[in-house]
């Protein structure tokens, strides 16, 4: 097994990124920056939000190293409830989290 679907809550890894990059280019696709406070806990109680009002969200700036953003997106992903890093570009990370999945807390 293991194929080329990926995670995320039974949808496919390739059409997540096709969506996740046309609601981008539409600009419907919120985004933060992290800053250089890092993922405080009030960072990602926000992040938390905004990922249960939109299916995805892009962290800008998610590292000074671009090889960062990676633990980074691997961190929020430990952190946060049925989120999953979509992809990382760069200092950019995506994430979604299906709406669909009962909210905690």
């Amino acid at each position: 097994s293991g194929g080329p679907a990926g995670g995320l809550g039974g949808i496919n890894l390739k059409s997540a990124k096709a969506e996740a990059g046309e609601l981008k280019r539409l600009g419907a696709c919120p985004s933060v920056s992290l800053g250089k406070a890092g993922l405080t806990p009030s960072f990602l109680e926000s992040l938390d939000g905004m990922l249960w009002d939109n299916e995805y969200v892009v962290i800008r700036d998610a590292a000074e190293k671009k090889k960062e953003a990676k633990e980074v997106a691997a961190k929020v992903k430990e952190e946060m409830v049925g989120v999953e890093v979509v992809q990382v570009v760069g200092h950019t990370i995506m994430l979604c989290r299906r709406l669909g999945q009962g909210r905690q807390g």
